[in-house]
């Protein structure tokens, strides 16, 4: 197959990149490879429509889905609650909704929901107090160091990290190719949307990708690995969480100015660059709290 289209000697021509360490031309020779497969496959397919003429081409979609596996239902219910304390959907010193009333809102019984409130108490994001529910509280030092200990909180906050380091990679990409979808309409939807203070821009401008971005292997992608990113278990992190929102969203607005401006190339690294930081604040700050295995974790670049 590579035979047939020779823009490149043969792969050691490929490998001898990554030996030299140059980023550009790593990229640049793992792209025509690529490209190559692509051109073969493609080539191959028109030959056979021709030899074939009668076969129905079917329809497959392409799929992927994050969870699967990948624990119980309660844990889910657990982050969803932490990324709701997070970003101040339940606030602290609140009680949340009765265990009847999350057992409806999660469609699963008041046992799973027991359970599931029993882990947020012990990872010291609430406390249940009989006759009256469970009260919220913020993390501090003590409960983060506390909550790393606990395995599945520690494994948690790496796929997290892994999570991040998927979407540095697949949103300049992205955003890239959504930036031709995206008219001037959008654009002043999405304006009034980052004015919300209480918006997280940088989750705005995601859903604006996904949206526009047609490659639907790309979008599969982009769905399954953000909802791995629970924007609150990020914040939860943080007593004060307005500061970081801040500070993110400052972020983030470099990259709305790009788009707005028609800057297609520097929208989609300004993308890339928002979700690197990320990475590397939170990578920073659970090193802090002892979770040294994230070291060897690096963003790409």
């Amino acid at each position: 197959m590579l035979r047939t289209y020779p823009q490149f000697p043969d792969i050691f021509w490929v490998s001898d990149a990554l030996l030299n360490k140059n980023d550009n031309e790593i990229k640049s020779r793992f792209q025509k490879i690529y490209s190559s497969f692509a051109e073969t496959v493609e080539k191959y397919l028109i030959q056979l429509s021709s030899r074939y003429p009668n076969i129905h081409e079917k329809q497959f979609s392409y799929t992927w889905t994050v969870e699967v596996g990948r624990d119980h239902y309660y844990t889910q219910i657990v982050r969803d609650l932490i990324d709701k304390v997070g970003l101040g959907f339940y606030k602290k010193n609140e009680f949340l909704p009765s265990e009847a009333q999350l057992a409806k809102q999660y469609k699963v019984s008041i046992s799973t929901i027991k359970k599931s409130l029993s882990v947020l108490n012990e990872l010291g994001y609430g406390e249940t107090i009989n006759g009256k529910g469970t009260k919220i509280y913020i993390q501090n030092d003590q409960y983060t160091i506390k909550s790393l200990n606990n395995k599945k909180y520690r494994k948690d906050t790496i796929i997290y990290l892994n999570a991040l380091q998927l979407m540095v990679l697949n949103i300049e990409v992205a955003a890239f190719l959504a930036f031709e979808e995206i008219d001037a309409r959008t654009i002043s939807n999405l304006k009034t949307k980052i004015q919300n203070s209480q918006n997280i821009i940088l989750d705005e401008l995601f859903h604006c990708i996904l949206e526009h971005v047609q490659l639907k292997p790309l979008k599969t992608v982009l769905q399954e690995n953000n909802k791995v990113l629970y924007w609150g278990y990020y914040l939860s992190f943080y007593y004060d969480e307005s500061q970081i929102i801040q500070e993110l969203n400052s972020k983030a607005m470099v990259a709305f100015e790009y788009l707005s401006s028609g800057n297609q190339k520097d929208f989609a690294k300004e993308m890339s660059k928002c979700y690197r930081d990320v990475f590397h604040i939170v990578k920073k700050h659970m090193i802090s709290f002892g979770l040294y295995e994230v070291k060897r974790l690096i963003a790409p670049r």
